[in-house]
């Protein structure tokens, strides 16, 4: 019988991108027996592929930016969790012939030491436009992996190896739209809200409420917004929180003027699909916005270092598909921003420029494929 194509990640962002590459594979050859292991979180992203093992959501979240998380991971039993990840995953060596790291540095060198099998490298966290591979992750990682993929052209040559590919930006590709929903959202031009996968989208989504009535005031109500509440989250709750919690309608949080506005569940790429705009205090989410021509406005955390920090990373990833203003501008920009089709259409054009065109995980995924197909042909296992 021949063994499978084991696929780990280290993040949110990075456990969804392992899932669409997933299902790509499984598309290209249902017969490849395919499954995903996360080293940060619970990993509800990866649905039917998750591997059962030793997982635990940690106060970081796998972000380590923030002041003195890590003494808190630490206190959360990151040590313990990390030496039970390593156990269980050697126990798993014989049960896959190929390892995917998707994500950064963590999952590859755990996938090569624990594994010893052939290894491919999808890096989703690095970018030269903001801060760029260490000169001996860009030796290292052509030296251990078959293949690697890289988020952009420019990244990749700075590697200056065969085997270090872009075949275009996984993150472009990874969420799903139903048409017949998208319908759904089309009655009035639609401005998406995305509060992120973190616990900071709790309290930042009162804020950003704030400034919806001003909005839908300048309009006349003509416009209408809806909330793409993650799933990496528990079920949101605030004073003004009705709860529906029927089919992906999880309910209606209420304006300061009593305007109800739907938050959904599993509705992400339909919603992002569908907006003229976003409201973003998202990570992934926000890029994937901006590849679909969709301009991103984000607020500037008030007393959020680490996340302040995060959005002018951001800011350099995007340019001008982001704006990011101070809490109390938010309307300002939005209602500039719609009555300005040059700036409009500028900033629509630049995150389609800056993220790239489609199709790079289904380039990735047959190229996993391939190499699947050679190791076992020639293992014949």
């Amino acid at each position: 019988m021949k063994k499978g194509i084991l696929l780990i990640s280290n993040g949110y962002g990075e456990d969804t991108i392992a899932y669409f590459i997933a299902k790509a594979i499984q598309v290209i050859n249902p017969e490849i027996e395919i499954k995903a292991f996360p080293l940060v979180g619970e990993g509800k992203f990866l649905k039917e592929f998750l591997l059962p093992g030793p997982i635990k959501a940690m106060p970081s979240g796998g972000d380590l930016h923030q002041k003195g998380v890590l003494l808190k991971d630490f206190k959360a039993g990151l040590l313990r969790l990390l030496y039970d990840q390593i156990i269980f995953l050697k126990s798993q060596r014989e049960n896959f012939s190929l390892i995917v790291a998707v994500g950064d540095i963590m999952p590859f060198l755990l996938g090569y030491f624990i594994f010893k099998k052939p290894l491919v490298f999808v890096g989703t966290a690095k970018s030269t436009r903001v801060s760029g591979y260490w000169w001996w992750e860009r030796k290292l990682i052509p030296a251990l992996a078959i293949i690697g993929f890289v988020r952009d052209k420019e990244t990749a040559d700075t590697f200056k190896s065969d085997n270090i590919k872009w075949v275009g930006n996984p993150i472009v590709d990874a969420f799903e739209v139903k048409p017949e929903i998208v319908e759904e959202f089309t009655q009035l031009p639609l401005i998406g809200i995305l509060p992120g996968s973190r616990l900071f989208a709790y309290r930042q989504l009162p804020v950003i409420l704030k400034e919806i009535d001003l909005v839908m005031d300048y309009y006349k109500d003509k416009i209408s917004f809806a909330v793409a509440w993650s799933s990496a989250l528990e079920f949101p709750v605030w004073e003004s929180f009705k709860i529906v919690n029927k089919e992906d309608l999880l309910g209606y949080i209420f304006t300061t003027k009593h305007r109800k506005i739907p938050v959904y569940k599993n509705k992400f790429g339909e919603i992002i699909t569908s907006s003229i705009l976003v409201i973003g205090q998202a990570g992934t989410g926000n890029e994937q916005a901006a590849s679909l021509g969709k301009p991103v406005i984000a607020i500037k955390p008030a007393g959020e270092k680490r996340l302040d920090w995060y959005r002018r990373r951001q800011k350099q990833l995007l340019g001008e598909a982001l704006c990011v203003v101070e809490e109390g501008e938010l309307a300002k920009n939005i209602i500039e921003l719609m009555e300005n089709k040059q700036l409009y259409e500028r900033k629509s054009k630049a995150g389609i420029e800056r993220m790239g065109k489609q199709g790079g995980i289904k380039r990735i995924a047959s190229a996993i494929s391939n190499l699947w197909e050679e190791i076992t042909m020639v293992k014949g296992k």
